[in-house]
């Protein structure tokens, strides 16, 4: 749950929370920060002082692409190209159908023809995400191996998601309540002591939610990371599984 003022944001990790949103008792209140734009450069500052660029799902297809024209043979380059063609416009086109698939079921009900239509494509466009979307893995996997352009394009990704929430934690937090340390800062940052007193994933978790809040107006916090399949896992959101849920009852 999340709720802010132009002070603060308080804010508690999902898996405390119940199905609508409300924390648990007792539940730990981590308090954000928000950014402005002077701390969002320190966020990138801080950034670049260990090396981490973003890479974005973009820039690793391009590389991908690279290395299929130069590596794999003439008489098979084509079709694994149109392959990556089409995992790209299906991971494109994926939220969208989620949405309109979740308006149409909220619209007319779950139960009726528009409901049930909307849950069976969503369920079939989630069903060859999956599909395509392993067939990928097997195909970064064997470019990891075989061209190291793509193994390091790909390391500088993780590297990135892998630091941005926890210097976005360290920043901008800076307070807590029901916490299992006292969450302070010195000199302006939260030491590295108490971020790793945490739970990891509540850090993460409040890392992700201020960079988020530094692009209110799009979805660059995380679309450096091409969808995979735990991307995929995270795309199904409640009125997602809902909506396959409905499907599988019905048909």
């Amino acid at each position: 749950m999340i709720t802010s003022s132009k002070q603060e944001v308080r804010f508690t990790p999902r898996d405390l929370c119940d199905e609508n949103g409300n924390p648990e008792k007792g539940a730990p209140v981590y308090i954000i920060e928000p950014p402005t734009v002077f701390t969002r450069s320190e966020w990138n500052r801080a950034l670049l002082n260990i090396g981490a660029r973003q890479v974005s799902s973009t820039d690793l297809l391009v590389v991908l692409r690279r290395g299929i024209r130069e590596i794999v043979a003439e008489d098979q380059r084509d079709e694994i190209l149109a392959f990556v063609a089409d995992f790209e416009n299906s991971s494109q086109g994926l939220d969208e159908q989620i949405k309109t698939a979740q308006h149409l079921i909220e619209e007319h009900g779950e139960d009726s023809e528009i409901g049930l239509e909307a849950a069976r494509g969503l369920t079939a466009a989630l069903e060859r995400h999956e599909d395509l979307n392993g067939r990928m893995e097997d195909l970064e996997g064997q470019m990891r191996v075989n061209y190291p352009p793509y193994a390091r394009k790909l390391g500088d990704q993780t590297f990135w998601l892998e630091n941005a929430p926890i210097i976005g934690a360290q920043l901008f937090l800076k307070g807590g309540e029901n916490t299992v340390v006292e969450v302070r800062r010195e000199r302006g940052v939260v030491p590295k002591e108490i971020l790793n007193a945490l739970p990891r994933s509540h850090v993460r978790e409040i890392g992700w939610h201020a960079v988020r809040l530094m692009f209110p107006n799009q979805d660059d916090a995380k679309n450096s990371a091409r969808p995979s399949s735990s991307e995929s896992s995270r795309k199904r959101s409640a009125p997602a599984r809902k909506a396959r849920g409905a499907s599988g009852a019905k048909s």
